[in-house]
């Protein structure tokens, strides 16, 4: 694949639907991580670091070099960039969430408390800056359900969510995203010591390959279990897969 081009098409896909929503700007989350540094620099080629705001919304979770890696980004850039601790705002909203029937908060609950309010504190800063949200999930992530549903799953639009983790990488590398950035193991930081390969069970290659044989080749999951000899591994990508479809599509408007 060709990621150079690559780049210009989804940079002109990305302008195209600025101008037919008529909205100026663009307000993204900077996490520090590779798919929302990624989505930045392909904001910014699409248009202009003028037009594009990050915001950096660290909570109780957030690693010092995450932090730092998103400070990175955001200046090599030139963008606009604000940053908001929302700590004490989930700690708190976590501690008044309990009643009687209610099972304690586990880091689960907790971290889509985080993921919520990062959306709350982007759409607000959207709405004053005549702004689209713009997502930086990618395919392999939506395909799994890993993300808040409506939490980082709230976006107006997902410039990377037809690549596959291993192909946001190497887009990276062609856009000139810091190599310190691209080379971190992934992890969503909503709660200490969280990264994607230990949820997961697998890293993001071996993921990749059994989800191109399940999702696009439309192969059955025991004939793709022989292929990469890991039934273990195939049945909880399955699983995943069809556990989280309700997050991938709008609500379904009943009729009686």
């Amino acid at each position: 694949m060709n990621y150079s081009e690559l780049a210009k098409k989804l940079s002109k896909k990305t302008a195209d639907y600025f101008a037919a929503a008529r909205l100026e700007n663009a307000v993204i989350g900077l996490s520090g991580g590779l798919d929302s540094s990624t989505t930045a620099y392909l904001l910014v080629q699409a248009l202009g670091e003028h037009r594009v705001i990050g915001v950096l919304l660290p909570s109780h979770a957030s690693g010092r070099l995450d932090r730092e890696h998103a400070h990175v980004v955001a200046r090599s850039l030139g963008i606009d960039h604000y940053q908001f601790d929302i700590s004490d705002l989930a700690h708190s909203m976590s501690v008044r969430l309990h009643g009687p029937g209610l099972v304690p908060q586990d880091d689960l609950t907790n971290g889509n408390i985080t993921a919520r309010l990062r959306a709350v504190v982007l759409y607000n800063l959207a709405a004053r800056r005549r702004a689209l949200v713009v997502g930086t999930g990618d395919r392999s992530e939506l395909l799994l359900g890993y993300f808040t549903k409506y939490g980082d799953g709230a976006c107006d639009l997902l410039p990377i969510g037809s690549l596959y983790k291993t192909e946001v990488r190497e887009l990276a590398r062609s856009l000139g995203v810091p190599q310190q950035v691209i080379i971190k193991p992934s992890s969503p930081s909503l709660w200490h010591g969280q990264t994607a390969e230990g949820e997961l069970g697998a890293g993001y290659e071996k993921i990749d390959e059994i989800l191109r044989l399940l999702v696009d080749k439309k192969m059955k999951p025991a004939l793709v279990a022989k292929k990469v000899r890991n039934a273990q591994l195939v049945a909880r990508v399955a699983e995943m897969l069809g556990r989280s479809e309700h997050k991938r599509k709008m609500p379904p408007v009943l009729a009686p």
